[in-house]
């Protein structure tokens, strides 16, 4: 029966800690045949370190006081490899209630546990705020921008709604966006052409900018939404709005020809030399005569004629 087991090392121990049975699975994991193993303390497979501070007969002892635990540590096998091994450890108990052995489980978790280091490292170095969301909508993991670019602890965020980021305005309708998003996951900006709004702890608004994506783990679905404060690129852009608003107000010239009158808007400002190219321009267009000489001001007016308006 435990040699059918093969993604995973099961190990009985007596109620020493000595080994009784080795399966196959756990000769594969740990280089160790049955023969090597079985009557001698399961401690030979732990690190010195582990060894002298008796790790095994602690853990041993708080099972037989407390049942079934978990535990995690590095092991080390024959050829002197280290690995991560993530353990179960349940008692056998007899009739009269005393514990006459123990079940051990092992995996080797030391690939899973360097993608998750590999994962949380490029999460903490990411320049914008970084918050995984479960299909729960509730939030499994943030970066430390997050904590930064909202004032909350990770602690205070961890197992709550997203919407705790939300301002209270936008949370029903955000609950219709993220239910969508969740029923067709896909790499996305969140609300393409909305403006988008977070919340700080302290209650404070300012317009943010979300990127998602969804990310397939052996835990189901969860979201990765990038979340980046854009307030000062709105102040920009609104500064320049107003700047191009005043500019077409201020530079719209009027240039009378004769009695033809012209409204040019220009972008920036009219010199005399733009100012006298433009009216002669105007001028070779014109069906009237040209004169011989004639002579423009920087307003681009002709002189005062009987023709001319006064208040060119």
């Amino acid at each position: 029966m435990l040699d059918a087991i093969t993604d995973r090392a099961v190990i009985k121990l007596g109620p020493g800690g000595e080994v009784v049975r080795w399966s196959r699975s756990a000769q594969a994991m740990t280089g160790y045949a049955q023969t090597e193993v079985v009557g001698r303390p399961l401690s030979l497979l732990r690190t010195e370190k582990d060894r002298g501070a008796g790790l095994l007969e602690q853990e041993l002892e708080s099972v037989r006081q407390d049942g079934q635990q978990e535990f995690q540590g590095w092991w080390v096998r024959k050829d002197g490899e280290r690995f991560l091994a993530h353990i179960t450890l349940t008692p056998l108990r007899g009739e009269d209630g005393a514990v006459t052995g123990f079940v051990e489980i092992l995996r080797d978790v030391t690939e899973s546990a360097r993608a998750e280091s590999l994962f949380h490292g490029l999460l903490q170095s990411a320049p914008d705020a970084m918050v995984i969301v479960g299909a729960d909508a509730r939030i499994v993991l943030v970066n430390r921008q997050t904590e930064t670019l909202f004032g909350f602890e990770r602690e205070e965020l961890v197992g709550r709604e997203i919407e705790v980021l939300v301002p209270p305005r936008f949370r029903d309708r955000h609950i219709g966006h993220r239910s969508g998003f969740l029923a067709h996951p896909q790499l996305r900006p969140m609300g393409a052409g909305l403006e988008l709004w977070g919340m700080r702890r302290d209650g404070t608004e300012f317009p943010v900018e979300i990127s998602l994506s969804p990310l397939k783990t052996a835990e189901g679905m969860l979201v990765a939404a990038a979340i980046r404060d854009v307030t000062e690129r709105r102040e920009t852009e609104q500064r320049l709005q107003r700047q191009r608003d005043e500019i077409l107000e201020l530079s719209t010239p009027v240039i009378q020809v004769w009695d033809k009158v012209l409204a040019l808007p220009i972008i920036g400002t009219l010199d005399t030399l733009r100012a006298t190219r433009l009216t002669e321009g105007c001028w070779r267009r014109s069906p009237r005569p040209r004169p011989r000489s004639p002579s423009w001001t920087s307003a681009g007016c002709p002189p005062s004629t009987p023709r001319s308006p006064s208040t060119c």
